[in-house]
């Protein structure tokens, strides 16, 4: 049985794995003005039903998906994660991890209630951003790892002050690296390793590119580019 416990403020939980503990809302709650990193399962967010304490001082938090965390459809979902959001006003460094489909809802009300972020790690959108006009800027962000392909380039081409990116989708190609370098003036490392169809042509494609980073370092596979 977890307790609040008397003396000095908790700044850091780190949780892993399946909580049966109806408690650990109450920690929460108990150290939600202390808390600067958490990690935690998305389950035990979901079952407070939009009752989640704010947590003014949070700066790094992860968040991830185990089966046992239920949708009943994709509203619910996108209620969820929108509570998650609202609740970490001034988070800098926020991971979802494992979560299989992001709805694009989702990232707009991210961008609305996260104004200071500048880390972020997504799965895949959905459903994919056609174009530039259904999203915000995400001017503040400065690294981002995903797995967004296809139309989704656009959503990390909006993406304009990036300057480290990760990219894990093994559909990406050569022209899509392209066109990200030619959006992304201010990047400064690229790491493209899990990309198998990427082949180097893109190199190609953006000789000549004039950009704001003097130096440009790419992780390819079995290759790096400076």
């Amino acid at each position: 049985m977890l307790r609040c416990l008397k003396g000095n403020p908790i700044r850091k939980i780190i949780l892993h794995g399946k909580f049966e503990d109806q408690s650990l809302m109450n920690i929460l709650r108990c150290y939600s003005g202390s808390l600067e990193e958490l990690t935690i399962p998305m389950a035990s967010f979901v079952m407070e039903n939009g009752s989640i304490p704010e947590f003014p001082k949070l700066t790094n938090c992860t968040v991830f998906w185990t089966e046992d965390c239920v949708f009943t459809d994709d509203d619910d979902m996108i209620q969820a994660i929108l509570s998650i959001f609202e609740s970490m006003p001034n988070v800098v460094d926020l991971s979802i991890q494992d979560l299989p489909l992001l709805p694009l809802k989702c990232l707009h009300d991210l961008v609305k209630h996260c104004p200071k972020l500048r880390t972020l790690e997504l799965p895949q959108l959905f459903p994919p951003i056609d174009t530039l006009r259904n999203i915000r800027q995400m001017s503040g962000v400065r690294t981002l790892k995903t797995s967004c392909l296809g139309k989704n380039v656009a959503f990390i081409g909006s993406c304009k002050s990036l300057q480290n990116l990760v990219l894990t989708h093994e559909t990406i190609e050569d022209r899509d690296i392209a066109l990200l370098i030619h959006c992304l003036k201010h990047l400064e490392d690229l790491d493209i390793a899990s990309c198998q169809k990427v082949t180097g042509v893109f190199i190609e494609l953006i000789s000549g590119l004039k950009r704001h980073s003097p130096t440009l370092t790419i992780h390819c596979p079995n290759t790096v580019y400076v």
